[in-house]
């Protein structure tokens, strides 16, 4: 071991040079505010971020008893628009695992996995998935069984989620015997794109008071040593968790900052990055650590920092400082077809490969329209898929420059410009479905306290009318009904002051046929952050099918134009949730044959922002009014 210190220390800038290190945390991406106390539910991004955190990666677990009902993918899509790659773990077997159970349950977690995960994760340009963490535990690691289910595991996230980074997860209980390993495992960690090690430490662990060796960052390295020696794979601290109770607060701080200075050396045995588990101390947490469990955060339920929270901002702003070389393509842009016909419903699909982690933007203009479409991500892999529309102006058949933008987390931008050009054959062959102009006490009505609409004086050029929209204290958002529809609405006392109350015998729109090829848009200027802003639509029974915002509108604050948000109906989920006073939520079918009303809902912050038209487009044959 001195032996490789003494290596590693004459290289330990170039080491840092040729690979980044990747920082994230987690546990989960929406957290309650404070924890434990089940409100105010905000991303993890932004809390991160407040808190003065720089991660690359959000961890966010997945389990047997998750509702996926409350699981999205336009959550993580704007995890990925904000700039955070995210990290699932996905526990499903738990703390029940053991071959019995695995044998038993076996085709139930394969339909999980179809069923569930992967049409959660399937269109993202990068996810990666911890697979089953801490399985090495009840007789698993005798049992040859894990490795044939493991492996069909992760050979179908490859196949269903071409994003997707899928490695096994292992925790470290000090026995570092490798042939077991290699001997019950040895097909699924080939399969795997990295192993996942897990460390947890607290005061209830007795051993580690007396045993200098059971110091965390000690069996990080023998741990790593003893994965490259069985796999040779790449190795990611899935989750570093150090619980502060007993009074541990500095030694917290201790280990994370030693844990920073020996980063050039864990990276000698491949380890490419650490999770720290958790951000926020959590009240209600237990498991084999007991009460102690509650206390793994950097910061306290309230939010309030310990010393370990200043030595991790410590060793992310160190590493941000050494991290000197920009970033490079590894694969060219490459662009599926370069000659795209819209009209006959291809799309263009454009993916690369960088050199490291980077947040990206890609950038389609059109050289005669100046018409404008943008995608954003985070991680080494770049990809997105358009159907033709356009966020600003409208593109013609013509020649449109793409471009991509990546910057890595020290703010280098690539080395090399990154574009390349295609040819729009035809542009999409769309119908409007319904266009509706907000209109204040004609067809748009708001809701909730302190919030005001007004016209504004300016008139755009594109757009025959805006109104600014100020929702000043959450819960507020505004109701937009179809200008074909406004007429026969009733603006009673119960409908405006309370949106779950739906009016009856009204016109409906029907996009019952168009799901699968429509699409939402709407002009839309933000003067302020947009996060928490959902978007939903409603039925004639009040039930009410709603997106995250963040998932489709551009990260920045206000790009100081007008742009369309663009949302296909697919992504609204199937099941909606129907309020009404003095009653609790229920989820119930959202029936599209009978679609009454937008809406913009204010969940966590005041916002403020400029509507102008609200459009339905269908990309092919057109659905009917139902009358």
């Amino acid at each position: 071991m001195l032996a490789v210190r003494r290596a590693v220390y004459a290289r330990k800038e170039t080491l840092l040079q040729e690979q980044p290190f990747v920082l994230g945390m987690g546990d989960r991406l929406v957290v309650d505010q404070p924890v434990g106390s089940g409100q105010s539910y905000r991303a993890m991004w932004h809390l991160a971020s407040e808190k003065g955190f720089r991660p690359q990666l959000l961890l966010h677990w997945i389990t047997r008893n998750t509702d996926w009902r409350w699981e999205t993918p336009q959550r993580l899509q704007a995890c990925l628009r904000a700039g955070y790659t995210p990290v699932i773990a996905f526990w499903y077997f738990g703390d029940n695992i053991r071959p019995e159970f695995v044998q038993q349950h076996r085709e139930e977690y394969f339909r999980v996995i179809e069923e569930q995960l992967i049409p959660l994760i399937r269109d993202l340009p990068e996810v990666w998935i911890l697979l089953e963490p801490e399985f090495n535990k009840n007789g698993m690691l005798k049992w040859k069984g894990w490795d044939t289910v493991a492996v069909e595991a992760i050979r179908r996230i490859h196949r269903g989620a071409p994003g997707a980074r899928v490695g096994l997860a292992i925790g470290d209980w000090g026995d570092y015997e490798v042939q077991p390993l290699k001997e019950n495992i040895a097909q699924a960690a080939a399969t795997s794109d990295f192993i996942g090690m897990v460390e947890m430490m607290s005061y209830v662990d007795v051993q580690n008071s007396f045993d200098p060796g059971w110091e965390p960052v000690e069996r990080i390295h023998r741990f790593a040593a003893y994965l490259q020696q069985a796999f040779g794979k790449p190795l990611l601290v899935a989750y570093m968790a150090l619980s502060t109770a007993g009074g541990w607060e500095q030694q917290q701080a201790r280990i994370i900052r030693r844990f920073f200075s020996e980063i050039p050396y864990l990276m000698h045995w491949g380890v490419m990055g650490a999770c720290f588990f958790s951000l926020f101390d959590d009240p209600e947490h237990e498991g084999w650590f007991s009460s102690a469990e509650r206390h793994f955060g950097l910061l306290t339920a309230e939010g309030q920092p310990k010393p370990g929270a200043a030595a991790w901002q410590e060793g992310e702003a160190l590493l941000i400082e050494q991290d000197r070389t920009p970033p490079e393509l590894k694969t060219p842009l490459r662009l599926t077809p370069v000659q795209v016909d819209f009209s006959a419903g291809e799309r263009l699909e454009g993916e690369a490969y960088l050199s490291e982690w980077c947040r990206w933007k890609i950038e389609i203009v059109g050289k005669q329209s100046r018409a404008r479409r943008t995608f954003f991500g985070a991680g080494e892999r770049v990809f997105f898929s358009w159907e033709g529309l356009a966020e600003k102006g409208a593109f013609l058949p013509e020649v449109c420059l793409v471009r991509l933008i990546a910057y890595d987390r020290a703010g280098h931008p690539l080395v090399k410009p990154a574009h390349t050009t295609c040819l729009i054959l035809t542009t999409p062959s769309s119908k409007t479905l319904s266009r509706t102009v907000p209109q204040p006490e004609v067809n748009l009505f708001l809701w909730g306290k302190n919030s005001r609409l007004l016209r504004p004086r300016y008139r755009g050029v594109e757009f025959m009318d805006q109104v600014q929209v100020a929702l000043s204290e959450p819960p507020s958002g505004i109701v937009l009904i179809p200008t074909e529809t406004a007429a026969s609405i009733r603006r009673g006392r119960t409908f405006l002051s309370f949106p779950g109350a739906t009016p009856r015998n009204t016109e409906t729109l029907d996009f019952s046929s168009a799901r699968q090829e429509g699409y939402l848009m709407f002009q839309f200027f933000p003067s302020t952050g947009v996060e928490g802003l959902l978007v939903g639509l409603t039925d004639r029974e009040g039930v009410q099918s709603q997106v995250l915002l963040e998932a489709y509108a551009a990260p920045e604050k206000s790009s100081g134009e007008w742009r369309r948000v663009i949302i296909p109906l697919e992504d609204f989920p199937a099941l909606g949730l129907r309020s009404e006073e003095g009653i609790a939520p229920e989820w119930r079918l959202f029936n599209w044959q009978q679609v009454t009303r937008f809406t913009l809902t204010a969940t966590v912050a005041p916002v403020q922002f400029t509507l102008g038209e609200v459009l339905f487009l269908n990309l092919s044959p057109s659905p009917r009014w139902n009358r």
